[in-house]
């Protein structure tokens, strides 16, 4: 006896498409096609029909009994929807319904608030939130600002994928202008937002591509796995980011109109965030003592950090103490120049540690360093290493008799520093110390 389909989706809209009289709204125009916007993640949609009615001979009801429901709501509410006039609710609540959906987009196009910021679990202990599936998305705290992660079955760690913030606000223009997207399907999937990329190709030409996107979605997400799926250059990561966001616009528009009022019970209160990812619920996580988790130590893990540790390596390497040295510990020129860039340029990209390796003549390099050059030189050295047993395939499990003989190594150094040598050379435990703690935190190869 229904007349009508709904679906909820995340992006927090529902979408009724009237298919009486063959109304379906397939062939892309909006007849029979209705959006209803939600102040929040809309988690499902039930038919409803009201068990106290038995008045069959009602036939303005029992014509629309069958196209009510009920949509459960990421604010917390429930709410029935229906044709039925008489079922209507206040003007004071459909008011109130009206206010919590704008603020719910006036929040999105904001962001997250630093109140909403402060509450999401710390980055740096990522690793007490542990992810149920392959690609899920979680927000974090990393500094005073949001970020998103994706979650790799293989190496059981979460990867950063960027910043958390607002969307822009739709308006109107010409071909390119924000807010004037057209929906489609790509791969059998419908989507909001469907826009065309421009990809150079190596010949000289230009290929065009598709991208899809709801409205809701974490751009850096939706370009990750474009990225991804037409093996794109890493690199495209924020220019593709940057490209949906000046285009698409939070539209919030109700198009058509056979399907009758809606009624909703209490006010909302919106408490997600404008990229449609839903936090998961932790326990308090505090700042000192006493620690849940094992400490992990990975500031530094970008170019700039990087670039200070190889240009102290390499000025050490230079030096006359090592250059000179009989033993040949002196690194040579592939080892300083292309292992020690191919490792950094490799650890740096997090955002790919699921999918990029590190070769066992990078690891040796590094192990050559702490073993042999001594107290002195070696400190730039365990900082790489430090750093470098975080990488999931640096601390594999045919890997782990290395990591013991790099560890073994450092803390005979320490040992050998004395109670004066340790005074003198307090890089050397404080970062033997760091890349005892982060080997913990390695692939199944590290101390874990």
């Amino acid at each position: 006896n229904s007349k009508a389909v709904v679906a909820g989706a995340e992006d927090g809209n529902v979408i009724v498409w009237d298919i009486s009289n063959n109304r379906s709204g397939s062939n892309g125009g909006n007849g029979g096609v209705q959006i209803i916007p939600h102040p929040g993640c809309v988690w499902s949609v039930t038919p409803f029909v009201d068990p106290n009615n038995n008045n069959n001979n009602d036939n303005h009801y029992s014509s629309n009994a069958h196209t009510d429901f009920l949509t459960t709501c990421h604010d917390g509410h429930i709410r029935h929807f229906t044709r039925n006039n008489s079922l209507i609710a206040p003007p004071s609540v459909l008011a109130s319904f009206q206010q919590s959906v704008e603020a719910h987009r006036t929040q999105q196009h904001k962001g997250p608030t630093a109140e909403e910021i402060a509450k999401l679990p710390q980055w740096e202990m990522n690793a007490l939130t542990q992810g149920r599936s392959e690609g899920q998305v979680q927000l974090f705290r990393k500094g005073d600002k949001a970020i998103a992660a994706q979650w790799s079955m293989d190496s059981r760690t979460w990867i950063e994928v960027g910043e958390v913030t607002g969307t822009n606000s739709g308006g109107s223009g010409g071909r390119g202008a924000p807010g004037t997207t057209q929906s489609g399907t790509i791969n059998g999937k419908f989507y909001q937002h469907v826009l065309p990329i421009e990809i150079d190709l190596p010949s000289g030409g230009l290929q065009t591509l598709q991208i899809g996107y709801n409205t809701g979605e974490n751009p850096f997400v939706v370009a990750q796995n474009f990225i991804d799926e037409h093996m794109l250059n890493q690199g495209y990561l924020g220019q593709i980011a940057d490209y949906i966001r000046q285009r698409v616009g939070e539209t919030g528009v109700v198009l058509g109109g056979d399907v009758g009022g809606a009624g909703a019970t209490g006010a909302a209160t919106n408490n997600s965030f404008g990229n449609g990812v839903m936090p998961m619920e932790t326990t308090p996580i505090y700042n000192h003592l006493p620690m849940k988790g094992y400490k992990l130590f990975d500031s530094g893990i970008d170019k700039k950090g990087l670039g200070k540790v190889l240009q102290k390596i390499r000025e050490f390497n230079d030096s006359d103490v090592i250059s000179n040295a009989t033993d040949s510990r002196q690194l040579k020129p592939n080892e300083s120049i292309d292992l020690l860039n191919s490792l950094s340029n490799t650890l740096a990209t997090t955002n790919r540690y699921h999918s990029s390796t590190v070769s066992n003549a990078e690891l040796n390099t590094l192990s050559k360093m702490i073993t042999a050059w001594g107290a002195s030189h070696s400190f730039p050295a365990l900082d790489l290493a430090r750093m470098t047993v975080l990488h999931p395939d640096a601390a594999r499990e045919d890997r782990r008799g290395y990591w013991e003989e790099v560890l073994n190594g450092a803390l005979d150094t320490c040992l050998g520093l004395g109670s004066e040598g340790m005074g003198k050379e307090v890089a050397v435990p404080m970062l033997t110390m760091r890349l005892l703690a982060n080997s913990y935190k390695g692939g199944i190869g590290s101390a874990e």
